[in-house]
């Protein structure tokens, strides 16, 4: 969600000026009592209804942003997060890029971590850009804010088995929450995340993916990583990538390894 965080945590500058490819590294709007910077990525109902438990008293308290006018800290679903309409942001710095700097309209690619990459999830569901590939890294879509995208996109996923934040497997959460277009998990904080294993088999499915196969990468093995693809339309694929960690990046002992896998994969699509 900050832009610090990001860059700490992905290592992308350094991959960035090794290889030879313009990174943008953005900040969320930091319009809290506290400054948090986070990104806009549901409202509080969606279609298959409230995206929490609204007993915030029982699940913990979020504060309200400026931006959320009719927000109740005691009832909210906001999760903390601003009311700002980050996606219209994106959309303007990325038209503002290719005005000012020379790139290639067709590699635009977008990664995130935890609320990032709910926010990237949520680029590729709603966005006008037409993205080459994205990559996600420990962020699942809240309830109703996850439908298929409209044009098929290449997805890299990487998310723990032991993430208790926003939880990979139901029994690092509260249980399970309300159907959406898949199962959700309840997180230890009362908000509905889906669940990751059926919502990446939602999007394969959705893409027509059918192939699936092992997904090679150097760190396979360590740490319990490894990854899966499904293969799809004009070679567009899916990779979904799993390891014994929690919520962050693979490898914490040197996270660009995970960034590496990542660009790798970007760096094979051009947007079709």
């Amino acid at each position: 969600s900050a832009q610090n965080q990001m860059d700490t945590e992905s290592q992308l500058h350094v991959l960035a000026e090794e290889i030879g490819f313009i990174v943008i590294f953005v900040d969320g709007v930091p319009d809290s009592p506290s400054g948090w910077r986070s990104w806009n990525i549901n409202e509080e109902t969606g279609p298959y209804g409230d995206v929490c438990d609204r007993d915030r008293d029982q699940w913990g308290l979020y504060e309200c942003h400026y931006s959320c006018e009719e927000c109740d800290v005691h009832t909210t679903c906001k999760a903390g997060m601003t009311c700002y309409n980050d996606m219209a942001f994106v959309e303007w710095l990325v038209d503002q890029v290719q005005e000012e700097l020379s790139i290639d309209q067709d590699r635009i690619h977008a990664t995130g971590f935890s609320n990032g990459a709910q926010f990237t999830y949520y680029l590729a569901s709603f966005s006008s850009i037409k993205f080459a590939s994205v990559g996600i890294v420990s962020g699942s879509p809240l309830l109703g804010f996850g439908p298929l995208p409209p044009t098929q996109v290449p997805i890299i996923d990487f998310h723990g088995v032991f993430d208790d934040s926003i939880p990979y497997a139901v029994e690092y959460g509260a249980g399970r929450g309300p159907q959406g277009e898949v199962e959700t998990i309840m997180s230890l904080d009362g908000m509905y995340y889906y669940d990751k294993e059926e919502y990446i088999r939602y999007l394969t499915e959705g893409f027509g993916c059918g192939v699936e196969t092992e997904y090679s990468t150097a760190m396979d093995g360590v740490e319990g990583w490894s990854c899966t693809a499904w293969h799809c339309w004009r070679g567009m694929g899916v990779v979904s990538c799993t390891g014994d960690y929690g919520h962050g990046y693979p490898f914490s002992w040197d996270k660009l390894q995970g960034s590496r896998i990542i660009w790798q994969f970007m760096d094979a699509f051009v947007r079709k």
